[in-house]
């Protein structure tokens, strides 16, 4: 599914990939070279905390997102939509 959201980012005028976040580097390294993302991180802290992120897309299993939802929102000071 994220490699489907990758593709159609470059529909947007304007759109770009800037990180990706995995907990394996060796995963969020491969991930980056095949979409070219300029960087990776390995918690969700971090790529929070990047001012370059605009949005994030969570790639998480039903049930799953809710908890990373929950964290962004804490992290950025922001409520977060549920979908977009």
């Amino acid at each position: 599914m994220a490699e489907t959201m990758v593709a159609a980012m470059k529909h947007v005028t304007g759109g770009r990939l800037v990180a990706v976040m995995r907990r394996t580097p060796t995963l969020a390294h491969d991930f980056c070279r095949r979409f070219q993302a300029s960087r990776y991180y390995t918690t969700i802290q971090s790529l929070v905390a990047d001012k370059e992120v605009d949005a994030i897309y969570i790639a998480a299993p039903t049930g799953l997102d809710g908890s990373f939802r929950s964290l962004i929102s804490i992290q950025s000071s922001e409520e977060l939509p549920d979908q977009i």
